[in-house]
């Protein structure tokens, strides 16, 4: 039986081992998403101008949306009248788009911004760069940490377990291996259910 080389699928027990013994070497961790938590963001928003600026990280924070959707909406895609707004984004060279429901503290923001635009004009008529610059300015870095920041406070504000496939719709993710990354964040969002396991009280009066 030592001497025995064993095959699955054609691929020896030693061909095996020493695939995984080159491959080990060769992983890379993936890079850890950064996100402010609630009080930070708070806290970086009270130092921005009111007026525009601030209306365009208080929907980054509000929404989890791309910088590139933000800068894409138009005042068309805003739906005050069903709490709703349409979502789109460029892959491939084709235009895709989602409907999400507008929160009712954005929606209130919203509705004081727009009154005086047209139906068709942008409501943040900034280029990418422009973005990424007061993100610098006010402390947000890039703003791709706002979307981060977003998620990992949907899934630690709900207890719903619905709620990570809300979230995969809402950040328009197209695999939910994706949104399910930031639970790795939120380990007090499932303690709770750990606590309801019991792994010391004996079922019966036999305990072995």
């Amino acid at each position: 039986m030592d001497n025995e080389i064993i095959t699955l699928n054609g691929v020896t027990e030693n061909e095996t081992r020493r695939d995984l013994s080159l491959n080990l070497g060769k992983v890379k961790a993936r890079p850890k998403i950064k996100f402010f938590h609630k009080d930070e963001i708070l806290s970086l928003l009270s130092g921005v101008t009111v007026g525009k600026e601030r209306v365009f990280f208080q929907f980054l924070w509000m929404t989890g949306v791309r910088v590139t959707e933000a800068l894409t909406l138009t005042r068309a895609h805003i739906d005050f009248k069903h709490d709703e707004m349409t979502i789109r984004w460029q892959k491939s060279r084709k235009w895709k788009e989602r409907v999400v429901p507008m929160h009712r503290q954005l929606k209130e923001i919203l509705l004081m911004y727009s009154a005086t635009m047209k139906y068709e004009e942008r409501l943040f008529a900034w280029t990418r760069q422009n973005a990424y610059y007061m993100c610098q300015k006010y402390g947000f870095g890039n703003p791709h940490k706002l979307r981060h920041s977003y998620a990992v406070h949907f899934i630690r504000s709900n207890n719903d377990p619905s709620a990570l496939v809300y979230l995969q719709t809402l950040l328009g993710h197209s695999n939910i291996r994706t949104t399910t990354e930031y639970l790795n964040f939120v380990p007090q969002h499932i303690k709770p259910a750990l606590d309801r396991v019991d792994y010391m009280t004996p079922t019966d009066e036999r305990m072995f």
